[in-house]
């Protein structure tokens, strides 16, 4: 409550004259005032006799008794009363009217405000705990009483609230005399930030997997109460590299799933599996050339070893028939104890053996042969093979150059040619030695006499050029032409 205030303004008039029977009008009249609420009360003492006067010697005691405190409108009251000289009271012989002003006290606008709060999530709520006033004032000695509400635990934004009551200093709610506004504020709770690191780590492949290692905290921090739970996504058994990737969440004490608030950095290390490294080598084979191919599907080992359990198994494509050399080529594969391919997890180096065919010998004789000169060449066109023989299936074929006409001797001459059961020539896999057998043609006898002749000496030579085949012939179709040279003079 306000103070109330009186003041009562004693006014002494001097009038004139006798009273008069009818009442004398007197007008007073009061200013208006108004102001915001401060707490304390509005008055406006000043008066004013607007209208009429007083009798001669008669005074006017005038009490402007308006008073306002609380926001709100009233009328600047006056009362007059009249005395006369002896102090007796004659207000009853006047007529007397008031014009009254207003006394107005408008609300005191104040403004609280809510501060806004941000915190780095840590599993509690954040609550607002502090206000202010942005707009406006207090009265003098008033006091508020101011109530936050809101909150948020979680990741997000939340708006914060304010009220106020306003108690004057006797502890009385004057909050009507008040325009209050309120501003709330934001909430704001941030990722907790974690940067997890999974381990590198390598090996040469052992048919098992690969240990992932630990998951260290690089920066940041569970919060107390809460548990990190990590699951290994990645699994590496053959060799090869990957990076070491996981996956995080974070549970409360509830065993509720918080991960979301939290911002995670993940930095992945990196897993190898190394190849096994195995050296083997494949044997080498010798043999003569017998038209089928020649393999030798054996090989041993170098250099290195099988993973305990793992099986090497060998596919052979060397392979030569005809004469020459090849590698002896083979692929090998590595399987493990349930059957299954593994070979991506070795590293192979195959060491190839020769596969050598060679040219397949023998000797081929001619047949030789033997007759008296006639005229017609001498051939023989039989053979022997010796110390060896074509591979089966395959035919020799004898092509004779070797003749002979005129009495003497030459090679019998010929070439081999070797086919196989197809016709295909193979000659060139075969080595054969040839030796010729000799064609002799001897000198045809024959015996020629020339008859006697005899004569006188007459200066002239005597001849004879008569001639007789007394043994042997000429040969069919041949012509015998006998020179007699003999002469007597």
């Amino acid at each position: 409550m306000g103070i109330v205030t009186l003041l009562v303004v004693m006014l002494v008039m001097t009038g004139t004259g006798s009273l008069d029977a009818a009442p004398t009008k007197l007008v007073y009249s009061t200013p208006s005032a108004d102001k915001v609420y401060d707490g304390s009360p509005l008055v406006a003492t000043e008066w004013e006799l607007i209208s009429g006067s007083l009798k001669e010697g008669h005074t006017a005691t005038v009490q402007v008794s308006g008073t306002q405190t609380q926001a709100g409108v009233s009328d600047n009251h006056i009362t007059v009363t009249v005395s006369n000289a002896k102090g007796v009271d004659v207000t009853e012989h006047y007529r007397i009217e008031y014009q009254v002003g207003q006394l107005t006290v408008t609300p005191r606008p104040i403004t609280f405000s809510a501060v806004s709060a941000e915190k780095v999530y840590d599993g509690t709520p954040l609550k607002a705990e502090e206000w202010k006033i942005t707009d406006g004032s207090l009265a003098k000695g008033h006091i508020p009483r101011v109530t936050l509400a809101g909150s948020i635990t979680g990741v997000g934004q939340a708006k914060s609230s304010v009220s106020a009551v306003i108690l004057d200093p006797t502890g009385k709610d004057v909050s009507a005399n008040y325009a209050i506004s309120y501003r709330a504020a934001d909430l704001t709770v941030l990722k907790r930030h974690l940067t997890l690191i999974s381990a590198s780590a390598d090996k040469i492949y052992d048919g098992t997997l690969i240990p992932t290692g630990d998951i260290t905290v690089a920066e940041g921090t569970v919060v107390e109460g809460q548990q990190l739970v990590i699951s290994n996504n990645t699994t590496l058994l053959h060799a090869g590299e990957a990076e070491n990737r996981f996956a995080a969440s974070i549970y409360d004490a509830d065993g509720n799933d918080v991960t979301e608030h939290y911002g995670i950095t993940y930095l992945y290390g990196t897993l190898k599996v190394h190849k096994v490294h195995l050296t083997l080598q494949t044997s080498s084979a010798v043999k003569t050339y017998d038209a089928t191919p020649l393999v030798s599907p054996s090989w041993e080992p170098v250099s290195g070893e099988l993973v305990p359990g793992e099986t090497l198994q060998a596919e052979f494509t060397g392979s030569i028939t005809n004469c020459g050399t090849a590698e002896n080529t083979a692929s090998f594969r590595v399987m493990n104890a349930a059957g299954e391919d593994v070979t991506q997890s070795y590293e192979i180096e195959t060491v190839t053996g020769k596969l050598t065919v060679t040219t397949r010998g023998f000797t081929v004789i001619s047949a030789s042969a033997t007759k008296t000169y006639d005229g017609l060449p001498l051939e023989n066109k039989e053979i022997q093979i010796q110390n060896g023989s074509v591979a089966e299936g395959h035919t020799l074929e004898a092509a004779f150059t070797g003749s002979q006409t005129a009495a003497g001797n030459s090679e019998n001459q010929f070439t081999v040619r070797i086919t196989d059961e197809n016709g295909n020539d193979v000659t060139d896999n075969y080595l054969p030695t040839l030796i010729y057998g000799t064609l002799t043609v001897t000198k045809r006898t024959i015996t020629v006499s020339s008859p006697s002749a005899s004569k006188i000496y007459d200066g002239t030579a005597l001849t004879n050029n008569e001639t007789t085949i007394l043994m042997g012939s000429v040969a069919e179709g041949e012509t015998a032409v006998i020179a007699v040279t003999g002469t007597q003079t």
